[in-house]
């Protein structure tokens, strides 16, 4: 039941990426179609703007450092399991 709404979650959200960029696409193409330069220049910034102020706003660093946080616990968890299981593999017959 638990995969049914997380395939369904998935789902709706490529279809609202999909439905962003197609509808993003076809704005751009009307305002070159009417030729409208000086409006799209506007919007652009505004998007540019936007996309700097996500990326200011953005926690990058404090993400990285809990990302190698982790893949080093996850190391240090595989590096204690092969030393238990290495002596009974190497067993000399």
């Amino acid at each position: 039941m638990r995969r049914n709404s997380k395939s369904r979650i998935s789902f709706k959200r490529r279809y609202r990426k999909f439905a962003w960029i197609f509808g993003s696409s076809a704005i751009v193409i009307a305002l070159l179609y009417w030729e409208q330069a000086a409006v799209l220049y506007v919007l652009s910034t505004f998007a540019m703007c936007a996309l700097l102020l996500v990326v200011m706003f953005s926690n990058l660093e404090g993400r990285d450092k809990e990302l190698h946080q982790t893949a080093l616990e996850n190391m240090v968890a595989r590096d204690a399991e092969s030393t238990r299981s290495a002596p009974a593999n190497k067993r000399v017959a």
